[in-house]
Parts: C-alpha cells; structure tokens; sequence
C-alpha cells in the first residue's frame, strides 16, 4: 500500500478491508483493500462521502498526474469522469468488509 487509493497522498494510514470488484464501463477497479491517508479515512469515518469523492477524488484528478489531460477535456467529459469516479467510490462502499484498522508499515 504506497499511496492513499482515494486522493493518492504517499503517506496512508489506513486500511480498509474490501472485496475486489471492477467498474466496466472505464475499465476501472480494485484488488482487495483500499488504503487511505488520515484526512481521507477521517472523512470515511465521518460519513462525508461527497466531500471524497469531490474534493479528495477529483481534486487529485485534477491536478495530479492526469492534470495535462483533464485540462483537455470539455464539460461533458469532466461530468463523466465525475460521474465514473462517484461510482467506483460507491462501488468501494458496497464491498468494504469491516472497520478500519491501522497501517503497519514493516
């Protein structure tokens, strides 16, 4: 677990147990448990799942390495990519399995 899964801070400090699923129409995905940073799992927690997706999510969509591309992209295809992005978060809701529990780094 190098980055947090949900904005990709280097610096997680949270596991959260998931089952592994896909999201077909982006080819988008995950194998097993997602990590998050503090500020992410702390958002979680407190049941802000709007504020992940939105300002956690796209946000590093926006700017990270992707930034080149998103600039590129009209209003439609940053709705669509906002759209798949609120999906793979709720698809991560939907096969989270258990609380949180802490990263151990080894």
């Amino acid at each position: 677990m190098g980055k947090c899964d949900f904005c990709s801070d280097p610096q997680p400090a949270w596991i959260y147990p998931a089952e592994s699923f896909t999201v077909n129409k982006v080819n988008w995905g995950s194998e097993d448990d997602w990590a998050a940073c503090e500020e992410c799992s702390q958002l979680i927690e407190d049941g802000k799942h709007e504020t992940v997706v939105k300002e956690r999510m796209l946000a590093t969509a926006a700017v990270g390495v992707n930034g080149a591309l998103w600039n590129l992209f009209n209003k439609e295809e940053r709705r669509e990519v906002e759209v798949e992005t609120r999906r793979l978060y709720d698809k991560f809701r939907r096969a989270r399995r258990g609380p949180r529990r802490p990263l151990r780094i080894l």
